[in-house]
């Protein structure tokens, strides 16, 4: 989910959902607000993915394990 549930992409998500119910499908939506979701990378993050570097450390989501 993209902004507020009162914004036009959330006016987009509600028909997106209620067609896929409609349509016998489930779904769920991530609430990357809610989860606390961090965009942007740290330095290690960075190189990591640039270096592709297993084991680097993720930071900065508090959505759980």
């Amino acid at each position: 989910m993209h902004g507020p549930r009162t914004s036009f992409s959330g006016d987009v998500l509600e028909v997106f959902t209620d067609v896929l119910s409609e349509a016998g499908h489930t779904y769920e939506v991530g609430d990357l607000y809610r989860m606390n979701f961090r965009s942007e990378l740290s330095r290690e993050e960075y190189l990591r993915e640039i270096r592709q570097e297993a084991g680097a450390p993720l930071q900065g989501c508090d959505g759980g394990a």
